[in-house]
């Protein structure tokens, strides 16, 4: 009875894994040949490495919360992505690296025109994702890794990712159902008393 206590009681301790955190952005852009994306070479990041800056706001036209010595830690939420105007293509990539090692990537659509709120089309990949171009004209970075205005519109865009759902370890759903498988035998050995 004290080795079923026990492994009851490890269960209660065992944590459950939560959702990732955001760890970092990146914006390629692109085109569609023949219903496959292709990319055109720019590519922007939160990253500090010689892509170009993609800078990322928590409120419209609010302070960056990255820096270009540090990258982002942020939960699932809306974020403002601000980027220096370059060539998007008519179909750019979103990759968005989470604190457990898994990205969430997906392909849309562009169209619209920058400082007109639109919500482009999900070609392919994550439905936890959603990108467009956001309301309004921004200047927060510059060429390179530069992290302030240099008096360009950049690329003022919205993404939206959807919290992630905790998903049960394996060893924990089995240390559980080896508990229940315990509480059963007590209780049927207790009966039979």
């Amino acid at each position: 009875m004290l080795g079923s206590l026990i492994l009851i009681l490890t269960v209660v301790a065992s944590p459950i894994p939560t959702r990732a955190d955001i760890a970092g952005f990146t914006l390629w852009g692109g085109f569609l040949s023949a219903g496959v994306w292709g990319s055109n070479g720019q590519i922007w990041n939160t990253y500090a490495d010689t892509r170009w800056v993609l800078g990322v706001s928590a409120v419209p036209h609010g302070l960056l919360l990255n820096s270009s010595s540090t990258n982002v830690s942020l939960s699932p939420g809306s974020y403002w992505l601000y980027a220096e105007p370059a060539d998007l293509g008519s179909a750019v990539k979103l990759d968005v690296d989470l604190s457990d090692g898994t990205t969430l990537s997906a392909i849309f659509e562009v169209y619209g025109a920058n400082g007109v709120q639109s919500s482009w089309s999900r070609i392919s990949g994550s439905t936890l994702l959603t990108l467009g171009f956001a309301d309004g004209f921004a200047d927060a970075v510059s060429a390179g890794e530069v992290l302030a205005p240099d008096g360009i519109n950049d690329f003022y865009l919205r993404v939206n990712i959807d919290p992630l759902q905790p998903v049960p370890e394996p060893a924990n759903l089995l240390v559980f159902g080896g508990g229940l498988v315990c509480l059963a035998a007590i209780r049927r050995k207790f009966h039979k008393a």
